[in-house]
């Protein structure tokens, strides 16, 4: 679930909108908060519809990074749900039953990671949305009891809303994507197929749908809500771009100095780590991409092997948004829990990263041969 909203939204929303979902339903605190962070990680490597490979290394089609940021990250994929369980039963104080339960964790590993690697050898745009809604659907068709899985009706009058997006975004990309507006010859040109008007054009249409009566009024009303809540949101995206074209030139010059000269084996090992810095520092695995993506580009030595290290340093800026301050800060926020402090949730979702960062260098030695 919590994936499915990393692809149409991203920007923290997965983590704010799961945690206080699992609060509700019983869950402690401190598992309410570490497990959405944890879990929305390899979602993260495409993101909103693809924001951090579009925006972040300007790849807007498959290519051989994205084929090598597939393979680095569907075995941890697959991992992830046995450390999530693992997590769990540390925080809930509660015993697991793998030797029962191993098949429905694999099961769930494997619901997301057939569509995410299949989705993502056609497009950077919708691994994450197909992942995440394919693969709750999968999971809970095969994998849970018959007499815990929702009607038919439930599943439309759920997510008819995301759904209606869905196909608009496919509509578009079929029939616009090849064309685009060119304002100047000096400037590039702005594609016509814009996947954030297309979210809010679906949104109209699901207010026209529930809306019959006073659909200007209410349309007024929720868009002054919507600007209102998302006000510091959007100021904060904009800084951070802003900050980011600023300080590039400067991390072009610090990667000349210490990191063009390092051995490939020294950078294949260094790549994850920056990634997750990158995310750290800015909360944004498009951001961390944009920052770094650009100077490791320049690095004119790495030649061949440049796709293997982009794809790391993608992957390493999706993990590292699971310790990353800002979406710690957001999460808590929507929970109310000022007493659990960073030092538990730490303790936790570094387990995780470190876990994943290793998993993926594994997997990177062994592409390279």
């Amino acid at each position: 679930m919590g994936s499915f909203m990393e692809g149409i939204a991203g920007f923290g929303i997965p983590a704010m909108l799961i945690a206080p979902l699992l609060l509700s339903l019983g869950f402690k605190p401190l598992t309410s908060i570490v497990l959405p962070l944890a879990a929305n990680t390899t979602a993260v490597t495409f993101g909103a519809l693809g924001t951090p490979f579009k925006v972040g290394l300007g790849i807007y089609e498959s290519d051989s990074t994205v084929l090598h940021t597939l393979i680095l990250n569907s075995l941890p994929a697959m991992v992830l749900p046995f450390l999530l369980a693992y997590i769990f039963s540390q925080t809930e104080q509660t015993e697991t039953n793998w030797k029962k339960d191993w098949k429905m964790i694999a099961g769930a590993g494997f619901s997301f990671t057939l569509p995410y690697f299949f989705t993502g050898l056609v497009s950077v745009e919708y691994p994450a949305v197909l992942a995440g809604f394919v693969g709750l659907v999968l999971f809970v068709s095969l994998f849970v009891t018959k007499s815990e899985r929702p009607s038919a009706a439930f599943w439309l009058d759920t997510f008819y809303p995301y759904l209606i997006l869905v196909l608009l975004l496919i509509l578009a990309k079929y029939f616009l994507s090849d064309y685009s507006w060119k304002i100047k010859d000096s400037i590039r040109p702005l594609s016509l197929y814009q996947p954030g008007l297309i979210f809010i054009l679906s949104s109209l249409v699901y207010l026209i749908l529930i809306q019959k009566n006073r659909l200007w009024a209410q349309l007024f009303s929720q868009g002054k809500d919507t600007l209102l809540k998302t006000g510091k949101s959007m100021a904060t995206i904009f800084l951070l771009v802003c900050f980011a074209q600023l300080i590039q030139g400067d991390l072009v010059q610090l990667i000349n100095a210490h990191y063009m000269g390092l051995q490939e084996t020294t950078k294949l090992l260094l790549n994850p780590l920056i990634g997750v810095t990158g995310s750290f520092v800015s909360g944004s695995a498009t951001m961390s991409n944009l920052l770094l993506g650009n100077a490791i580009q320049a690095d004119v030595t790495l030649g061949r092997n440049l796709p293997l290290l982009l794809a790391l340093l993608a992957t390493g800026s999706a993990i590292g948004n699971a310790i990353s301050l800002q979406n710690i800060i957001m999460v808590k926020s929507v929970v109310n829990q000022p007493l659990i402090g960073y030092a538990k949730l730490m303790k936790y979702n570094l387990l995780v990263v470190g876990f994943y960062v290793v998993l993926v260098i594994v997997l990177a030695l062994l592409i390279r041969g």
